[in-house]
């Protein structure tokens, strides 16, 4: 899995699992936007360095560099974690990153 298709499934982790703020995982099982990229790396929201991961570190850390170019605030944690941001605005984000990365091919 590249990058691309990494945000790909992300995009979909966060569209079933979406809304968790200040956390990679709430109480209620919600997830951040990075929380959803670790959980389509390697299964679970924390980032955890693990032999098991099927991608690269790096290709985690490019997969949130993307995000943060397509943020208002130029930053996906802070922007998931505003009060006002909702969860169609995360998933509009990775909407607008994965389109702009289709773009590139």
């Amino acid at each position: 899995m590249n990058t691309y298709e990494l945000l790909v499934a992300a995009r979909d982790v966060f569209a079933e699992e979406g809304g968790a703020k200040h956390m990679l995982r709430d109480c209620d099982g919600k997830v951040c936007a990075v929380g959803a990229i670790n959980m389509a790396d390697h299964g679970y929201p924390e980032w955890i360095f693990s032999p098991m991961w099927t991608n690269s570190e790096q290709d985690v850390t490019e997969a949130r560099i993307e995000l943060d170019k397509h943020t208002p605030s130029g930053y996906i944690v802070g922007y998931n974690n505003e009060e006002l941001t909702t969860k169609q605005d995360v998933l509009d984000v990775y909407d607008k990153t994965i389109a702009a990365m289709e773009e590139k091919v």
